[in-house]
Parts: structure tokens; sequence; C-alpha cells
């Protein structure tokens, strides 16, 4: 059974993806440890500073949280686009 552009395409575009997994999985890792160690490792700092333990600690890693997601996320969105587009 012949493949089609559109599954050639898909096919092109898994290769690179795996092909290039590991550097995506050491920018995520990176972008988690570190976003977590400057908003978690800032509040536990002010809460030391000021007495208030753990209120800014938590609330450093409720913040993280979501805005390492949404920063992951934009990355892989622009890795996935950049793979397309070469693609074409």
């Amino acid at each position: 059974m012949a493949k089609t552009s559109d599954q050639k395409k898909t096919a092109k575009l898994m290769d690179t993806w795996a092909s290039s997994r590991i550097a995506v999985f050491g920018q995520v890792s990176v972008m988690t440890v570190l976003g977590m160690a400057l908003l978690a490792g800032g509040g536990y700092f002010l809460d030391n500073a000021l007495g208030t333990f753990p209120g800014f600690f938590i609330a450093g890693i409720v913040i993280a949280f979501p805005l390492i997601q949404f920063l992951i996320y934009k990355k892989i969105k622009s890795y996935a686009v950049g793979r397309t587009n070469n693609l074409e």
C-alpha cells in the first residue's frame, strides 16, 4: 500500500522528533529544575528573612508549576512548528 504525502510527512516528522528527543528531554528537565529552584528557593529565602515559613515557599511552588508548564508547552510547540516547516 503506497503512502500518501501526509503519511510521508508524518513519518518524517516522527523520525526527526525521535532523533532529538534526548535534547528536548534535557531542555525540559533544566527548565523544570531551574524554575522550581528560583521560585521555590526565592520563597524559602523570603520566608527566612521575614520569619513567615512556609508561606512564600508554598506560594513559590504554586506559582512555579503552572508557569513552568506553560514555558515547556511554548518551547515544545515552537520546536515542533520549526520541525514541521523544515519538512515542506
